[in-house]
C-alpha cells in the first residue's frame, strides 16, 4: 500500500439504541496488518464486482456518506480521524441486532496518478476459533473469542477511487453476498443504510435502454404533440454535459404523461430505475436509431435512420466535400413554437419527416 492511512473499529450493532456510542479505534500500523489488507483487496478483484452509485440530494448534489469518504482521502489528520469515527458511528447504527459483531477497516492509499486516492471499506464478523499452543509436556488448547475472520463469507467491502472533484467519487464497487438475499433488509444494510448508496446498471447497457425507450415512446406517440417532446428529450441527452443519470429522473424531468408512462414500460424494474448510471452517447445513439442534421441556418432536420436514404437524402458533393440533405415528402402537420425544443439560438425552425 502506497501511503496508507488506515483505521480499524470494533462495531456493535446500535441500530435501535436510543444513545449510541461511538466505536473504539485504533489507527493500524502493524506491517502484517497492512499487509495482509492489501492482500484483501486483491482477493476481492473489485473490478468485476457490484457496482454501486450514491444517491445524492437532488438539491444540492451531495451525499454524507461521499463527504465523509473525501475528507478521509484527501484531508488533513484531524479531518481525517474525524471522517473515519463518522462513518463508524454511521455502520453501527446501520446494524441491528440481528447482525454480528464486526471489525471495520476503513483504508486509503495513494492511487495510479498524483492527486489520485483508492479507498476500501471493510466488515469482518466476529467468530470464535481455537487455538493450539505448546505447553509444557502437551498441547495446550484456548478459545478466543475477539476474532475477526478476514476469509468470512458475510465479510463486505467496497472501494472508492479517484480524485478530489466534483465527478468522481459518484461510484464504487461492493462486495457483499448477501445482497438481494430473502433476508433483505438485514443483508441489504451495507449498500442501502450505511453506504447510502444503489445498484447501478452498466453504462453501456443503460444508455442503449434509454434509447430504446425514447423509442418505443416516439412509436407509441398518439399526435405530433408527443412526438415533438420526444425528440426534444433525446437532443437534450445528445447536448446534455450530465454524465450520471437515472431512468427515473429522466422520465420525470423529461418526459410528461403518455411519453414518461410508455418510457418506463420499457425500462427494468423500480429498483433499477433509480439506480444511477454513466450516460454513453454512442451507445445511446446506436439504439435510439434517429439522426439529426444541422444546417447553416439553423434549420434542424430530425429523421428515423430507417427514412435516411430513402425520403431523407444526403447528398456528397465531389466538388467540395460538403454534403447536404434533401426531404421531400407531403405535410401531415404544423406548428409554430415560442421556443425550440432543443438548445440552439432563438430562431430555429426544424424540419422532421414521418415515415
Amino acid at each position: 500500500m502506497a501511503n496508507p492511512r488506515v483505521y480499524a473499529y470494533s462495531i456493535p450493532p446500535q441500530r435501535d439504541e436510543p444513545s449510541p456510542v461511538q466505536p473504539r479505534c485504533a489507527q493500524v500500523t502493524d506491517r502484517d496488518v497492512l499487509r495482509s489488507i492489501a492482500e484483501a483487496k486483491e482477493e476481492a478483484k473489485f473490478d468485476g464486482r457490484t457496482l454501486v452509485t450514491f444517491n445524492l440530494d437532488p438539491a444540492t448534489r451531495t451525499c454524507s456518506m461521499r463527504e465523509a469518504l473525501m475528507r478521509f482521502g484527501f484531508g488533513q489528520t484531524r479531518s481525517i480521524r474525524a471522517a473515519a469515527d463518522e462513518m463508524a458511528m454511521r455502520l453501527s447504527t446501520a446494524m441491528d441486532q440481528r447482525t454480528k459483531h464486526s471489525l471495520f477497516v476503513v483504508a486509503a492509499e495513494d492511487g495510479r496518478t498524483a492527486n489520485h486516492r483508492a479507498i476500501t471499506l471493510w466488515t469482518f464478523p466476529r467468530d470464535q476459533a481455537y487455538h493450539f499452543k505448546p505447553g509444557t509436556s502437551e498441547l495446550e488448547v484456548e478459545l478466543l473469542v475477539e476474532v475477526f475472520t478476514k476469509s468470512s463469507k458475510h465479510k463486505k467491502a467496497a472501494l472508492f477511487e479517484g480524485r478530489e472533484t466534483r465527478v468522481d467519487f459518484l461510484n464504487g464497487r461492493v462486495v457483499d453476498h448477501q445482497a438481494n438475499s430473502r433476508i433483505n433488509k438485514v443483508a441489504n444494510y451495507w449498500i442501502d443504510d450505511f453506504l447510502g448508496a444503489s445498484l447501478s446498471i452498466e453504462a453501456a447497457s443503460a444508455s442503449k435502454l434509454m434509447g430504446r425507450g425514447l423509442r418505443a415512446a416516439h412509436a407509441a406517440a398518439r399526435n405530433a404533440a408527443e412526438q415533438e417532446e420526444v425528440m426534444a428529450a433525446i437532443m437534450t441527452l445528445k447536448h446534455s454535459q450530465q454524465r450520471m443519470w437515472t431512468f427515473r429522473s429522466f422520465a420525470e424531468n423529461h418526459l410528461t404523461g403518455f411519453n414518461r408512462a410508455k418510457f418506463l414500460e420499457a425500462m427494468p424494474d423500480e429498483g433499477a430505475q433509480n439506480s444511477g448510471f454513466e450516460f454513453v452517447k454512442d451507445a445511446f445513439e446506436e439504439a435510439v436509431q434517429y439522426r439529426v442534421f444541422q444546417l447553416p441556418n439553423q434549420v434542424f432536420v430530425t429523421s428515423p435512420l430507417s427514412e435516411v436514404n430513402r425520403s431523407v437524402k444526403i447528398i456528397e458533393s465531389r466538388g467540395d466535400g460538403q454534403r447536404r440533405v434533401r426531404c421531400e415528402g407531403e405535410i401531415v402537420d404544423e406548428k409554430i413554437r415560442s421556443a425550440p425544443p432543443i438548445r440552439a439560438p432563438s430562431a430555429v425552425r426544424r424540419a422532421q419527416t414521418d415515415s
